[in-house]
């Protein structure tokens, strides 16, 4: 029984995230708003670097 509740959960299309994925999305959220408020600022360097930082965590598999 618990296994078919378990199989029918996951044929709904319930989506749960382990929380080192929450972790990384909400770490790569803050990095792209850092990096669009340092480049408004005129702080280039910085601005791209953070910007770079959020795509390569963006892209890690976990």
């Amino acid at each position: 029984m618990a296994a078919q509740q378990a199989y029918s959960d996951h044929s709904r299309g319930s989506k749960s995230y382990a929380p080192l994925r929450i972790v990384q999305i909400v770490v790569t959220t803050v990095l792209l708003i850092a990096a669009a408020g340092l480049c408004i600022a005129e702080l280039w360097v910085m601005g791209v670097a953070s910007l770079i930082l959020a795509l390569v965590l963006a892209f890690l598999p976990l």
